[in-house]
């Protein structure tokens, strides 16, 4: 994350292996195609019609979905066997898309695979804990109310969901909250909770040509490159970047922020810096993670974690800052867009950010613009996305759009991904110029679940 001022600044996916020999490997096929779909409104209630991917808000790469052979896979009369697992694309219509009818009075199927399918069915006639597809005869257990709770606007990705059962009232829910590929997709009382709002996708038929779950213990060295960056290097930040500081395990990757003690001044903080340059890049498309910020019990101050994305082209080494060949910040080729930046001391909100090409080491104002201030509970996870898209850079937050801006040149630029927490430095120091940590031995981090490119 350069600064606006100058100078350059749990385990969610464990995708394909689990589906079988079949998915063992990402493959990158001809787009989904979703056409004709459509959102209508009547009062409170929703009327909609279309082919739609449903993903959970917390989880928007992952889908609803039917364990199974074939391509398409039409499921049979097995109403209990709704899961969770990584949109992978690999049916131009089948297990992981869904053709929602409404039928009058509120009510909708939800017909597998296309508007012939198998209809999504409550077991036991409705009054079961399990969820599947069975031969459409429009019981009551086959019958559900959409509620939008949240407005995502009309430009592919419709806000979140709450899918109700008509026979009880009860809704669908991701058992226990867990985003683990092969979750079970059950009815459950309605609790508001985040494991029940749905994304209905109809994203112009994007699918996912990279991503990473960290599901191994070490950093892919053919995806990612781990800094080692000297303290001062950007926006006067006090931290050095190295690559102890980076670690996979758990399903998700870690950077951690410390202080060892017993220095004062720049490099005493040691933090992370991870970057995707010349390894991982794209061009237009949707650029999405799972984040989230940590921090040790006695309040660390001075932080600076952000998930953001940069020009390629940009005349900087990865792994250690050096001068080399291409373009400098914020010019064509090196220009920079931050999906999700925090700075500790502000507390309580998050930005986005677009930088614009303002010259060589341009400062603000009048070559970026940023989003409104996003709420934001500390320690919550956060799905960021920006998509470049038809002229436009719009900005999301577990697929609700935030905010909605002119390219400016950003259209048909390659760009890497960065994540990295900083300590102190022009943003880190503000608000009572607090810069680093309270005490010594204090740490901070971000944890990443995945990182995804979406592609059409």
């Amino acid at each position: 994350m350069r600064s606006l001022f100058g100078k350059l600044k749990s385990h969610v996916e464990k995708p394909l292996a689990a589906r079988g020999a079949g998915s063992a490997v990402m493959k990158v096929l001809a787009s989904i195609g979703i056409l004709g779909s459509a959102l209508a409104y009547s009062g409170t209630s929703h009327a909609v019609t279309g082919l739609f991917r449903i993903a959970p808000a917390i989880a928007p790469a992952k889908s609803f979905d039917l364990p199974g052979g074939g391509c398409p896979y039409y499921a049979g009369n097995n109403p209990s066997t709704l899961a969770l697992y990584t949109h992978d694309n690999t049916c131009s219509s089948g297990d992981q898309m869904w053709w929602i009818q409404d039928m009058g009075n509120g009510t909708h199927e939800i017909r597998q695979g296309g508007s012939g399918g198998k209809c999504l069915d409550i077991d036991n006639a409705g009054a079961g804990n399990g969820i599947g597809t069975y031969t459409c005869t429009g019981v009551g257990g086959q019958r559900f109310i959409l509620d939008e709770m949240v407005s995502g606007g009309n430009d592919g990705l419709y806000g979140q969901w709450r899918i109700k059962s008509s026979y009880d009232g009860r809704v669908i829910d991701l058992a226990n909250a867990s985003t683990d590929n092969g979750t079970q997709i059950r009815p459950w009382s309605d609790n508001g909770s985040a494991a029940q709002r749905w994304i209905l996708w109809g994203n112009g038929g994007m699918h996912p040509d990279f991503q990473d779950d960290f599901s191994g213990n070490a950093l892919d060295g053919n995806a990612w490159t781990a800094g080692n960056i000297g303290a001062g290097r950007y926006n006067n930040e006090q931290q050095r970047y190295a690559p102890s500081q980076v670690a996979v395990w758990g399903g998700h990757m870690t950077i951690t922020a410390s202080d060892p003690g017993n220095c004062t001044g720049m490099g005493c903080y040691v933090s992370g810096r991870v970057n995707s340059k010349g390894k991982r890049w794209y061009r237009n498309g949707m650029f999405s993670a799972r984040v989230h910020y940590w921090e040790n019990a006695w309040g660390t101050m001075g932080t600076w974690p952000a998930f953001w994305i940069l020009g390629n082209n940009i005349n900087e080494n990865p792994y250690d800052a050096s001068g080399t060949a291409g373009s400098c910040w914020p010019t064509s080729g090196a220009r920079e867009l931050d999906i999700w930046e925090w700075v500790r001391n502000k507390g309580g909100t998050y930005t986005s950010t677009a930088i614009y090409n303002g010259g060589c080491g341009a400062s603000w104002p009048g070559n970026y613009q940023t989003s409104a201030p996003i709420g934001w509970n500390q320690g919550d996870w956060v799905v960021a996305s920006v998509k470049i898209d038809g002229g436009r850079v719009k900005f999301y937050n577990g697929g609700i759009k935030t905010a909605d801006y002119p390219d400016t040149g950003f259209a048909n630029e390659d760009f890497s991904f960065i994540f990295n927490l900083a300590v102190g430095g022009d943003l880190g120091d503000q608000n009572g110029g607090h810069g680093g940590f309270y005490n010594n031995g204090e740490w901070a981090s971000i944890d990443v679940d995945w990182a995804t490119h979406e592609t059409w």
